[in-house]
């Protein structure tokens, strides 16, 4: 009995939040995603500008070695986490994007890995995609080859339809 209320429990706090996501979705109707292997932070950083300049309310989001958000009047404040990166810090900047009014966010994916990097697509369902570059590094996560590292950043354009990790090693 005790393992049907904790079940229940999980799972309705899993729907409510994929309802607050989903709601939080249609109110950012742009939605950016910056992938590659290097460039990702100024890249962010300079989308996040261009937006505002042409009169979009924008939050940005850096993911590099000192995590960032940018606001719609684009001051900077560090991004204070409890742990290690992880990809659902992306519901709590899209709760702060709307907020703030945002109708655009950008923000620098801090996923490398492919499971990563679709989780990560699939909480923001980016509406745009940008890969910065695909040099050879992060071959821990990313993929030894060239394929593989390509494979991986396929997933970014593929967004949250993405396939398995199976089949990622097939393409």
């Amino acid at each position: 009995m005790v393992f049907w209320i904790c079940v229940t429990l999980v799972f309705g706090w899993l729907v409510r939040e994929r309802l607050e996501l989903n709601r939080l979705l249609r109110v950012l109707t742009t939605r950016v995603h910056v992938f590659g292997t290097r460039g990702k932070t100024t890249t962010t950083r300079l989308l996040a500008a261009l937006f505002r300049q042409n009169g979009r309310t924008v939050l940005g989001k850096i993911s590099g070695d000192t995590p960032l958000l940018i606001f719609p009047d684009g001051t900077e404040m560090p991004l204070n986490r409890r742990g290690p990166a992880n990809v659902r810090e992306y519901v709590s900047c899209l709760r702060r994007a709307a907020r703030s009014g945002c109708d655009t966010v950008v923000f620098e994916c801090m996923a490398l890995s492919p499971e990563t990097v679709v989780a990560a697509t699939g909480f923001l369902k980016p509406t745009h995609a940008l890969i910065t570059n695909t040099r050879p590094d992060h071959h821990e996560t990313m993929g030894r080859t060239p394929g593989e590292i390509a494979a991986t950043l396929a997933l970014a354009a593929r967004g949250a339809d993405a396939p398995a990790l199976a089949s990622v090693n097939s393409v």
